[in-house]
């Protein structure tokens, strides 16, 4: 990879041991790289190293775009349209801004309550009691109802 030294500016390569034209040592070049990169946002530092690196790609488009938006919103828990500012950023300057003050953004988890077994179809309760069937051979009794909602007292 290609990296751009600090102090000259000229083009050095990331297998070298130090610029060949000022001597700066690469390690100190990528270090930077990494700092220039750690951002604040909402109080919590993060890396966006991966993020500046793909963003900068003139190549990407729209679908490419917006996942790398829904990634940064959940990577840092802020809201879509916040990262889409952030990236919009990135894509202009090539750089994020040192610090970001974003509204919190909490997406919903799907409920983890059991929603298996029938419901009322009158009041949608739960508490509902399956009655008693008589059977003839192998078939239900006719005008029977199976099930009785222990809330509205609605049979069905």
């Amino acid at each position: 990879m290609i990296l751009t030294c600090i102090e000259c500016n000229h083009d050095v390569s990331d297998k070298a041991d130090s610029c060949p034209n000022c001597g700066c040592p690469v390690s100190e070049i990528i270090a930077n790289i990494k700092s220039e990169n750690i951002v604040t946002i909402n109080g919590k530092q993060h890396d966006l190293s991966w993020f500046v690196k793909n963003m900068c790609d003139p190549k990407e488009d729209m679908v490419q775009y917006y996942g790398r938006v829904g990634l940064l919103s959940r990577r840092t828990n802020i809201s879509p349209r916040d990262a889409g500012a952030i990236c919009d950023h990135i894509r202009e300057h090539g750089y994020p801004q040192k610090e970001y003050n974003c509204e919190a953004y909490y997406r919903k988890r799907p409920s983890t309550q059991n929603n298996r077994g029938p419901k009322c179809p009158i009041c949608h309760s739960t508490n509902i009691q399956r009655q008693k069937v008589r059977i003839k051979g192998s078939l239900q009794v006719d005008g029977l109802k199976s099930f009785e909602c222990s809330r509205c007292g609605y049979e069905w």
